[in-house]
């Protein structure tokens, strides 16, 4: 069975409890930004030979200020069944429902410098950007360069 298809009743669950606050999409951006900037907390959190007990903890210590308890609760469940190992895929797909449900579309913006915060908010408000720098591409009218050559 695939990730996605075990990470989807779960994103599902949870998206269903953002109906009464929009207080878990703020927590799991925090979550996804953190497991994303974070290789060994997502190593930490998927290597079997840890203990629940232990990744409990870790969590508590590491995102227990910076989110809600009921979102806290949810990351306890994953450790109790065993799915924390896949939270980045749950976190990223419940996004994606939560995004689509609220009619947000996210944008992918790839650059060879990162956009400022100043370039982001005069975007428009009902898009999510998902901004990525590579630096080792140039590009003339957004088409990339290879070899020389302008692609389209």
């Amino acid at each position: 069975m695939s990730v996605t298809k075990i990470a989807e009743p779960y994103a599902e669950a949870l998206l269903e409890l953002s109906d009464s606050s929009k207080k878990l999409t703020t927590d799991m951006n925090v979550v996804s930004q953190f497991l994303a900037t974070s290789s060994d907390l997502k190593n930490f959190l998927g290597n079997p030979l840890i203990t629940r007990v232990a990744k409990k903890k870790v969590i508590k210590d590491v995102l227990g200020e910076q989110i809600s308890s009921q979102t806290l609760t949810f990351l306890m469940l994953l450790v109790d069944r065993n799915r924390i190992s896949i939270l980045d895929v749950i976190a990223k797909r419940f996004l994606e429902l939560s995004y689509k449900k609220d009619a947000i579309e996210i944008a992918k913006v790839t650059s060879s410098v990162p956009l400022s915060d100043e370039q982001q908010k005069k975007s428009c408000r009902e898009v999510k950007i998902d901004n990525r720098c590579q630096p080792n591409q140039a590009c003339i009218k957004n088409r990339p360069i290879t070899n020389r050559r302008i692609y389209s």
